[in-house]
């Protein structure tokens, strides 16, 4: 399968794509509570360093929360990707403790947008947007990340009706920190 590459207008042989919004997922503006949602598994347990990547759009939908992707149902939290009045914030636990970093800039203009959340474990918490560093924490980064039983969501969090309207595509998930250089392409 050759994937279409969603900004450029072209598939991954240079060729223009006919139909930018085909095998991706949309969440619905129609209230619906749509998400995808993988049973727990060992397979997203994190040892340590750890590594998401997704392609999102999202309008503007005002202020509240949207949940793009996760490990957190509110009593086991894990990690937590989301939109937050259209910054993109993200939450580590470790021993029941959260650790919030937010970017600056917001990204609910209705335009694709390439995400990339690098945790280095103990060092840094990188969130990478465009290939661009939107923020880069270096203070207090857990060495170990929760590994409580939960669901891998995609568009909500379990347990709340915060979720994710706008569209999501190609989820990457990395049990390492990727490089500067793999993060932004």
């Amino acid at each position: 399968t050759i994937r279409e590459g969603l900004n450029s207008g072209k598939d991954g042989l240079g060729f223009p794509f006919t139909n930018p919004t085909s095998n991706i997922v949309r969440f619905s503006r129609n209230g619906l509570a749509e998400h995808l949602s993988i049973p727990n598994s060992k397979a997203f347990d994190i040892q340590g360093s750890f590594t998401v990547e997704c392609w999102f759009k999202q309008p503007d939908m005002g202020s509240g929360y949207q949940h793009l992707i996760n490990r957190d149902d509110t009593s086991n939290r894990n990690w937590d990707i989301m939109s937050t009045n259209g910054t993109i914030e993200v939450g580590l636990y470790s021993g029941g403790s959260g650790l919030w970093t937010a970017t600056s800039g917001t990204y609910d203009d209705d335009n694709w947008h390439h995400l990339c959340v690098v945790v280095t474990s103990g060092t840094s918490l990188q969130i990478y947007v465009d290939t661009v560093l939107a923020k880069l924490n270096t203070t207090s980064i857990p060495t170990t990340i929760d590994n409580d039983p939960v669901s891998f969501n995609i568009g909500k969090r379990t347990g709340t009706t915060d979720f994710f309207i706008g569209s999501i595509d190609e989820v990457r998930f990395y049990n390492k920190a990727l490089t500067a250089f793999e993060a932004d392409g």
